[in-house]
């Protein structure tokens, strides 16, 4: 059998960052700031006009619990192109801004992305990486209301300062999006997934971080995974990361049951936000989330890299959206 090819050459963790000490961009790659041009193949843009959210702000949902609605939802954004101005669907003296959607469409192959994360090798005692068909998420262990994760896969990217709300055209329902998370979304088929297979971590840096950093440095175009998480064995950290008070840890035993995590990856620049008892998290936007009802539900890393493995599935965003 073949061994996968390794990379070019690399340096280790080069390219994360400290919020509070930037090294310079010598690459002009882009950074987290919305306003800077994306380096990708022209676009058609989509201009939306979408009224401010006058409620609560949401809490963050992964598309498994908001199913066809977010679907349906990124789909509208992806094709309508003139302001929706029916006056039977907003108030007449409702505050208005508008939201510039762009989408952009990827090219790269699984196999593709699986030739760029064999460099996760180095971070890892053990590791293993494989293109198969993905398992029936409905069944043990995942035990998630859809079967796959392929299928017009899309991620959306929400930059704007505000929470807004987007009305179904056959309904009467809003669907909430929260300022400066992503949201991802597919028709949740069974296809081809890339599977990884992690134990024995040698970095501070968690699973997730570590594929973020690896894609941009090694992508000069944007591109999305969205993916699932399953972690047995151990003990693991999670968090909850308000925006404006103090994070908050727990410690989950995973030998009681193993967690599942889904969320979504973009080959954004890794900014480290803070540490908690040595170990380093990124903004809340870039973190999974565990499919368990659990008040702190976003993963930060394990506590025991001998013990813990990880086994992960991920497919690509066929469709990146960019809301301003």
């Amino acid at each position: 059998m073949d061994k996968p090819n390794k990379p070019k050459h690399v340096k280790r963790e080069k390219n994360i960052r400290n919020k509070n000490k930037i090294e310079n961009n010598l690459r002009g790659e882009p950074t987290n700031n919305p306003e800077e041009k994306l380096e990708e193949k022209p676009v058609k843009e989509s201009k939306l006009v979408i009224p401010k959210e006058s409620g609560e702000e949401n809490e963050n949902r992964p598309a498994a619990e908001l199913g066809n609605d977010l679907n349906a939802a990124l789909l509208r954004m992806n094709i309508r192109n003139e302001p929706d101005n029916d006056p039977e669907n907003e108030p007449e003296d409702e505050p208005r801004d508008e939201i510039e959607c762009i989408p952009s469409f990827n090219s790269i192959s699984l196999e593709n992305i699986k030739d760029i994360l064999y460099e996760l090798h180095e971070y890892f005692d053990e590791f293993q990486i494989e293109i198969v068909a993905c398992p029936d998420l409905t069944r043990e262990p995942y035990n998630l209301e859809i079967i796959g994760m392929s299928g017009d896969t899309q991620i959306l990217q929400v930059y704007t300062p505000y929470n807004f709300e987007i009305m179904q055209e056959d309904s009467n329902e809003r669907i909430s999006f929260k300022m400066g998370t992503n949201y991802y979304s597919s028709n949740h088929e069974p296809g081809m997934v890339l599977k990884i297979r992690a134990k024995g971590r040698k970095t501070n840096y968690n699973i997730i971080t570590l594929i973020q950093n690896i894609l941009h440095k090694r992508l000069y175009f944007k591109i999305g995974l969205v993916g699932l998480l399953l972690i047995q064995e151990g003990h693991i950290k999670l968090g909850k990361f308000p925006k404006n008070d103090e994070p908050r840890f727990e410690d989950i035993d995973c030998n009681l049951n193993a967690n599942v995590f889904l969320g979504s990856i973009v080959n954004d620049p890794v900014i480290i936000e803070g540490q908690h008892d040595g170990l380093f998290y990124t903004n809340d936007r870039y973190m999974f989330r565990s499919t368990f009802d659990l008040e702190l539900d976003r993963f930060l890393n394990d506590i025991t890299p001998e013990e813990t493995e990880y086994v992960g599935y991920f497919d690509v965003a066929e469709c990146m959206l960019y809301c301003y």
